[in-house]
């Protein structure tokens, strides 16, 4: 019986020392552990990728236009006749009185 825990080391390295000696079991060994990091490394870049798509989505619905192709001419009057219309609309004006500055306090 061996149920300390060097004595199983020893046993064990002693089954699979002739295996270890296997360059084709060594080969098999790093290749699964290779396949393994590889499908990881695959499923954080996936991850990473539907993220960045998914902000471009929202960039794409919320933001204006890279470049907007406008007729500065027709923008200026545009903005005029807004102006225009207001002139119509009751303002609030007030007026401060601003103290001189040699003035004794």
């Amino acid at each position: 019986m061996m149920y300390n825990f060097p004595d199983k080391m020893v046993l064990a390295f002693n089954m699979l020392s002739p295996f270890m000696a296997s360059r084709s079991v060594k080969n098999f060994l790093s290749h699964t552990a290779s396949f393994a990091a590889s499908q990881a490394t695959t499923y954080s870049a996936s991850i990473v990728e539907s993220t960045i798509q998914l902000y471009f989505m929202l960039l794409h619905t919320t933001a204006p236009p890279f470049r907007v192709n406008t007729d500065l001419d027709v923008d200026f009057l545009a903005s005029l006749s807004i102006w225009n219309t207001l002139n119509g609309c009751p303002v609030i004006t007030s007026r401060i009185g601003l103290i001189p500055t040699d003035h004794p306090y």
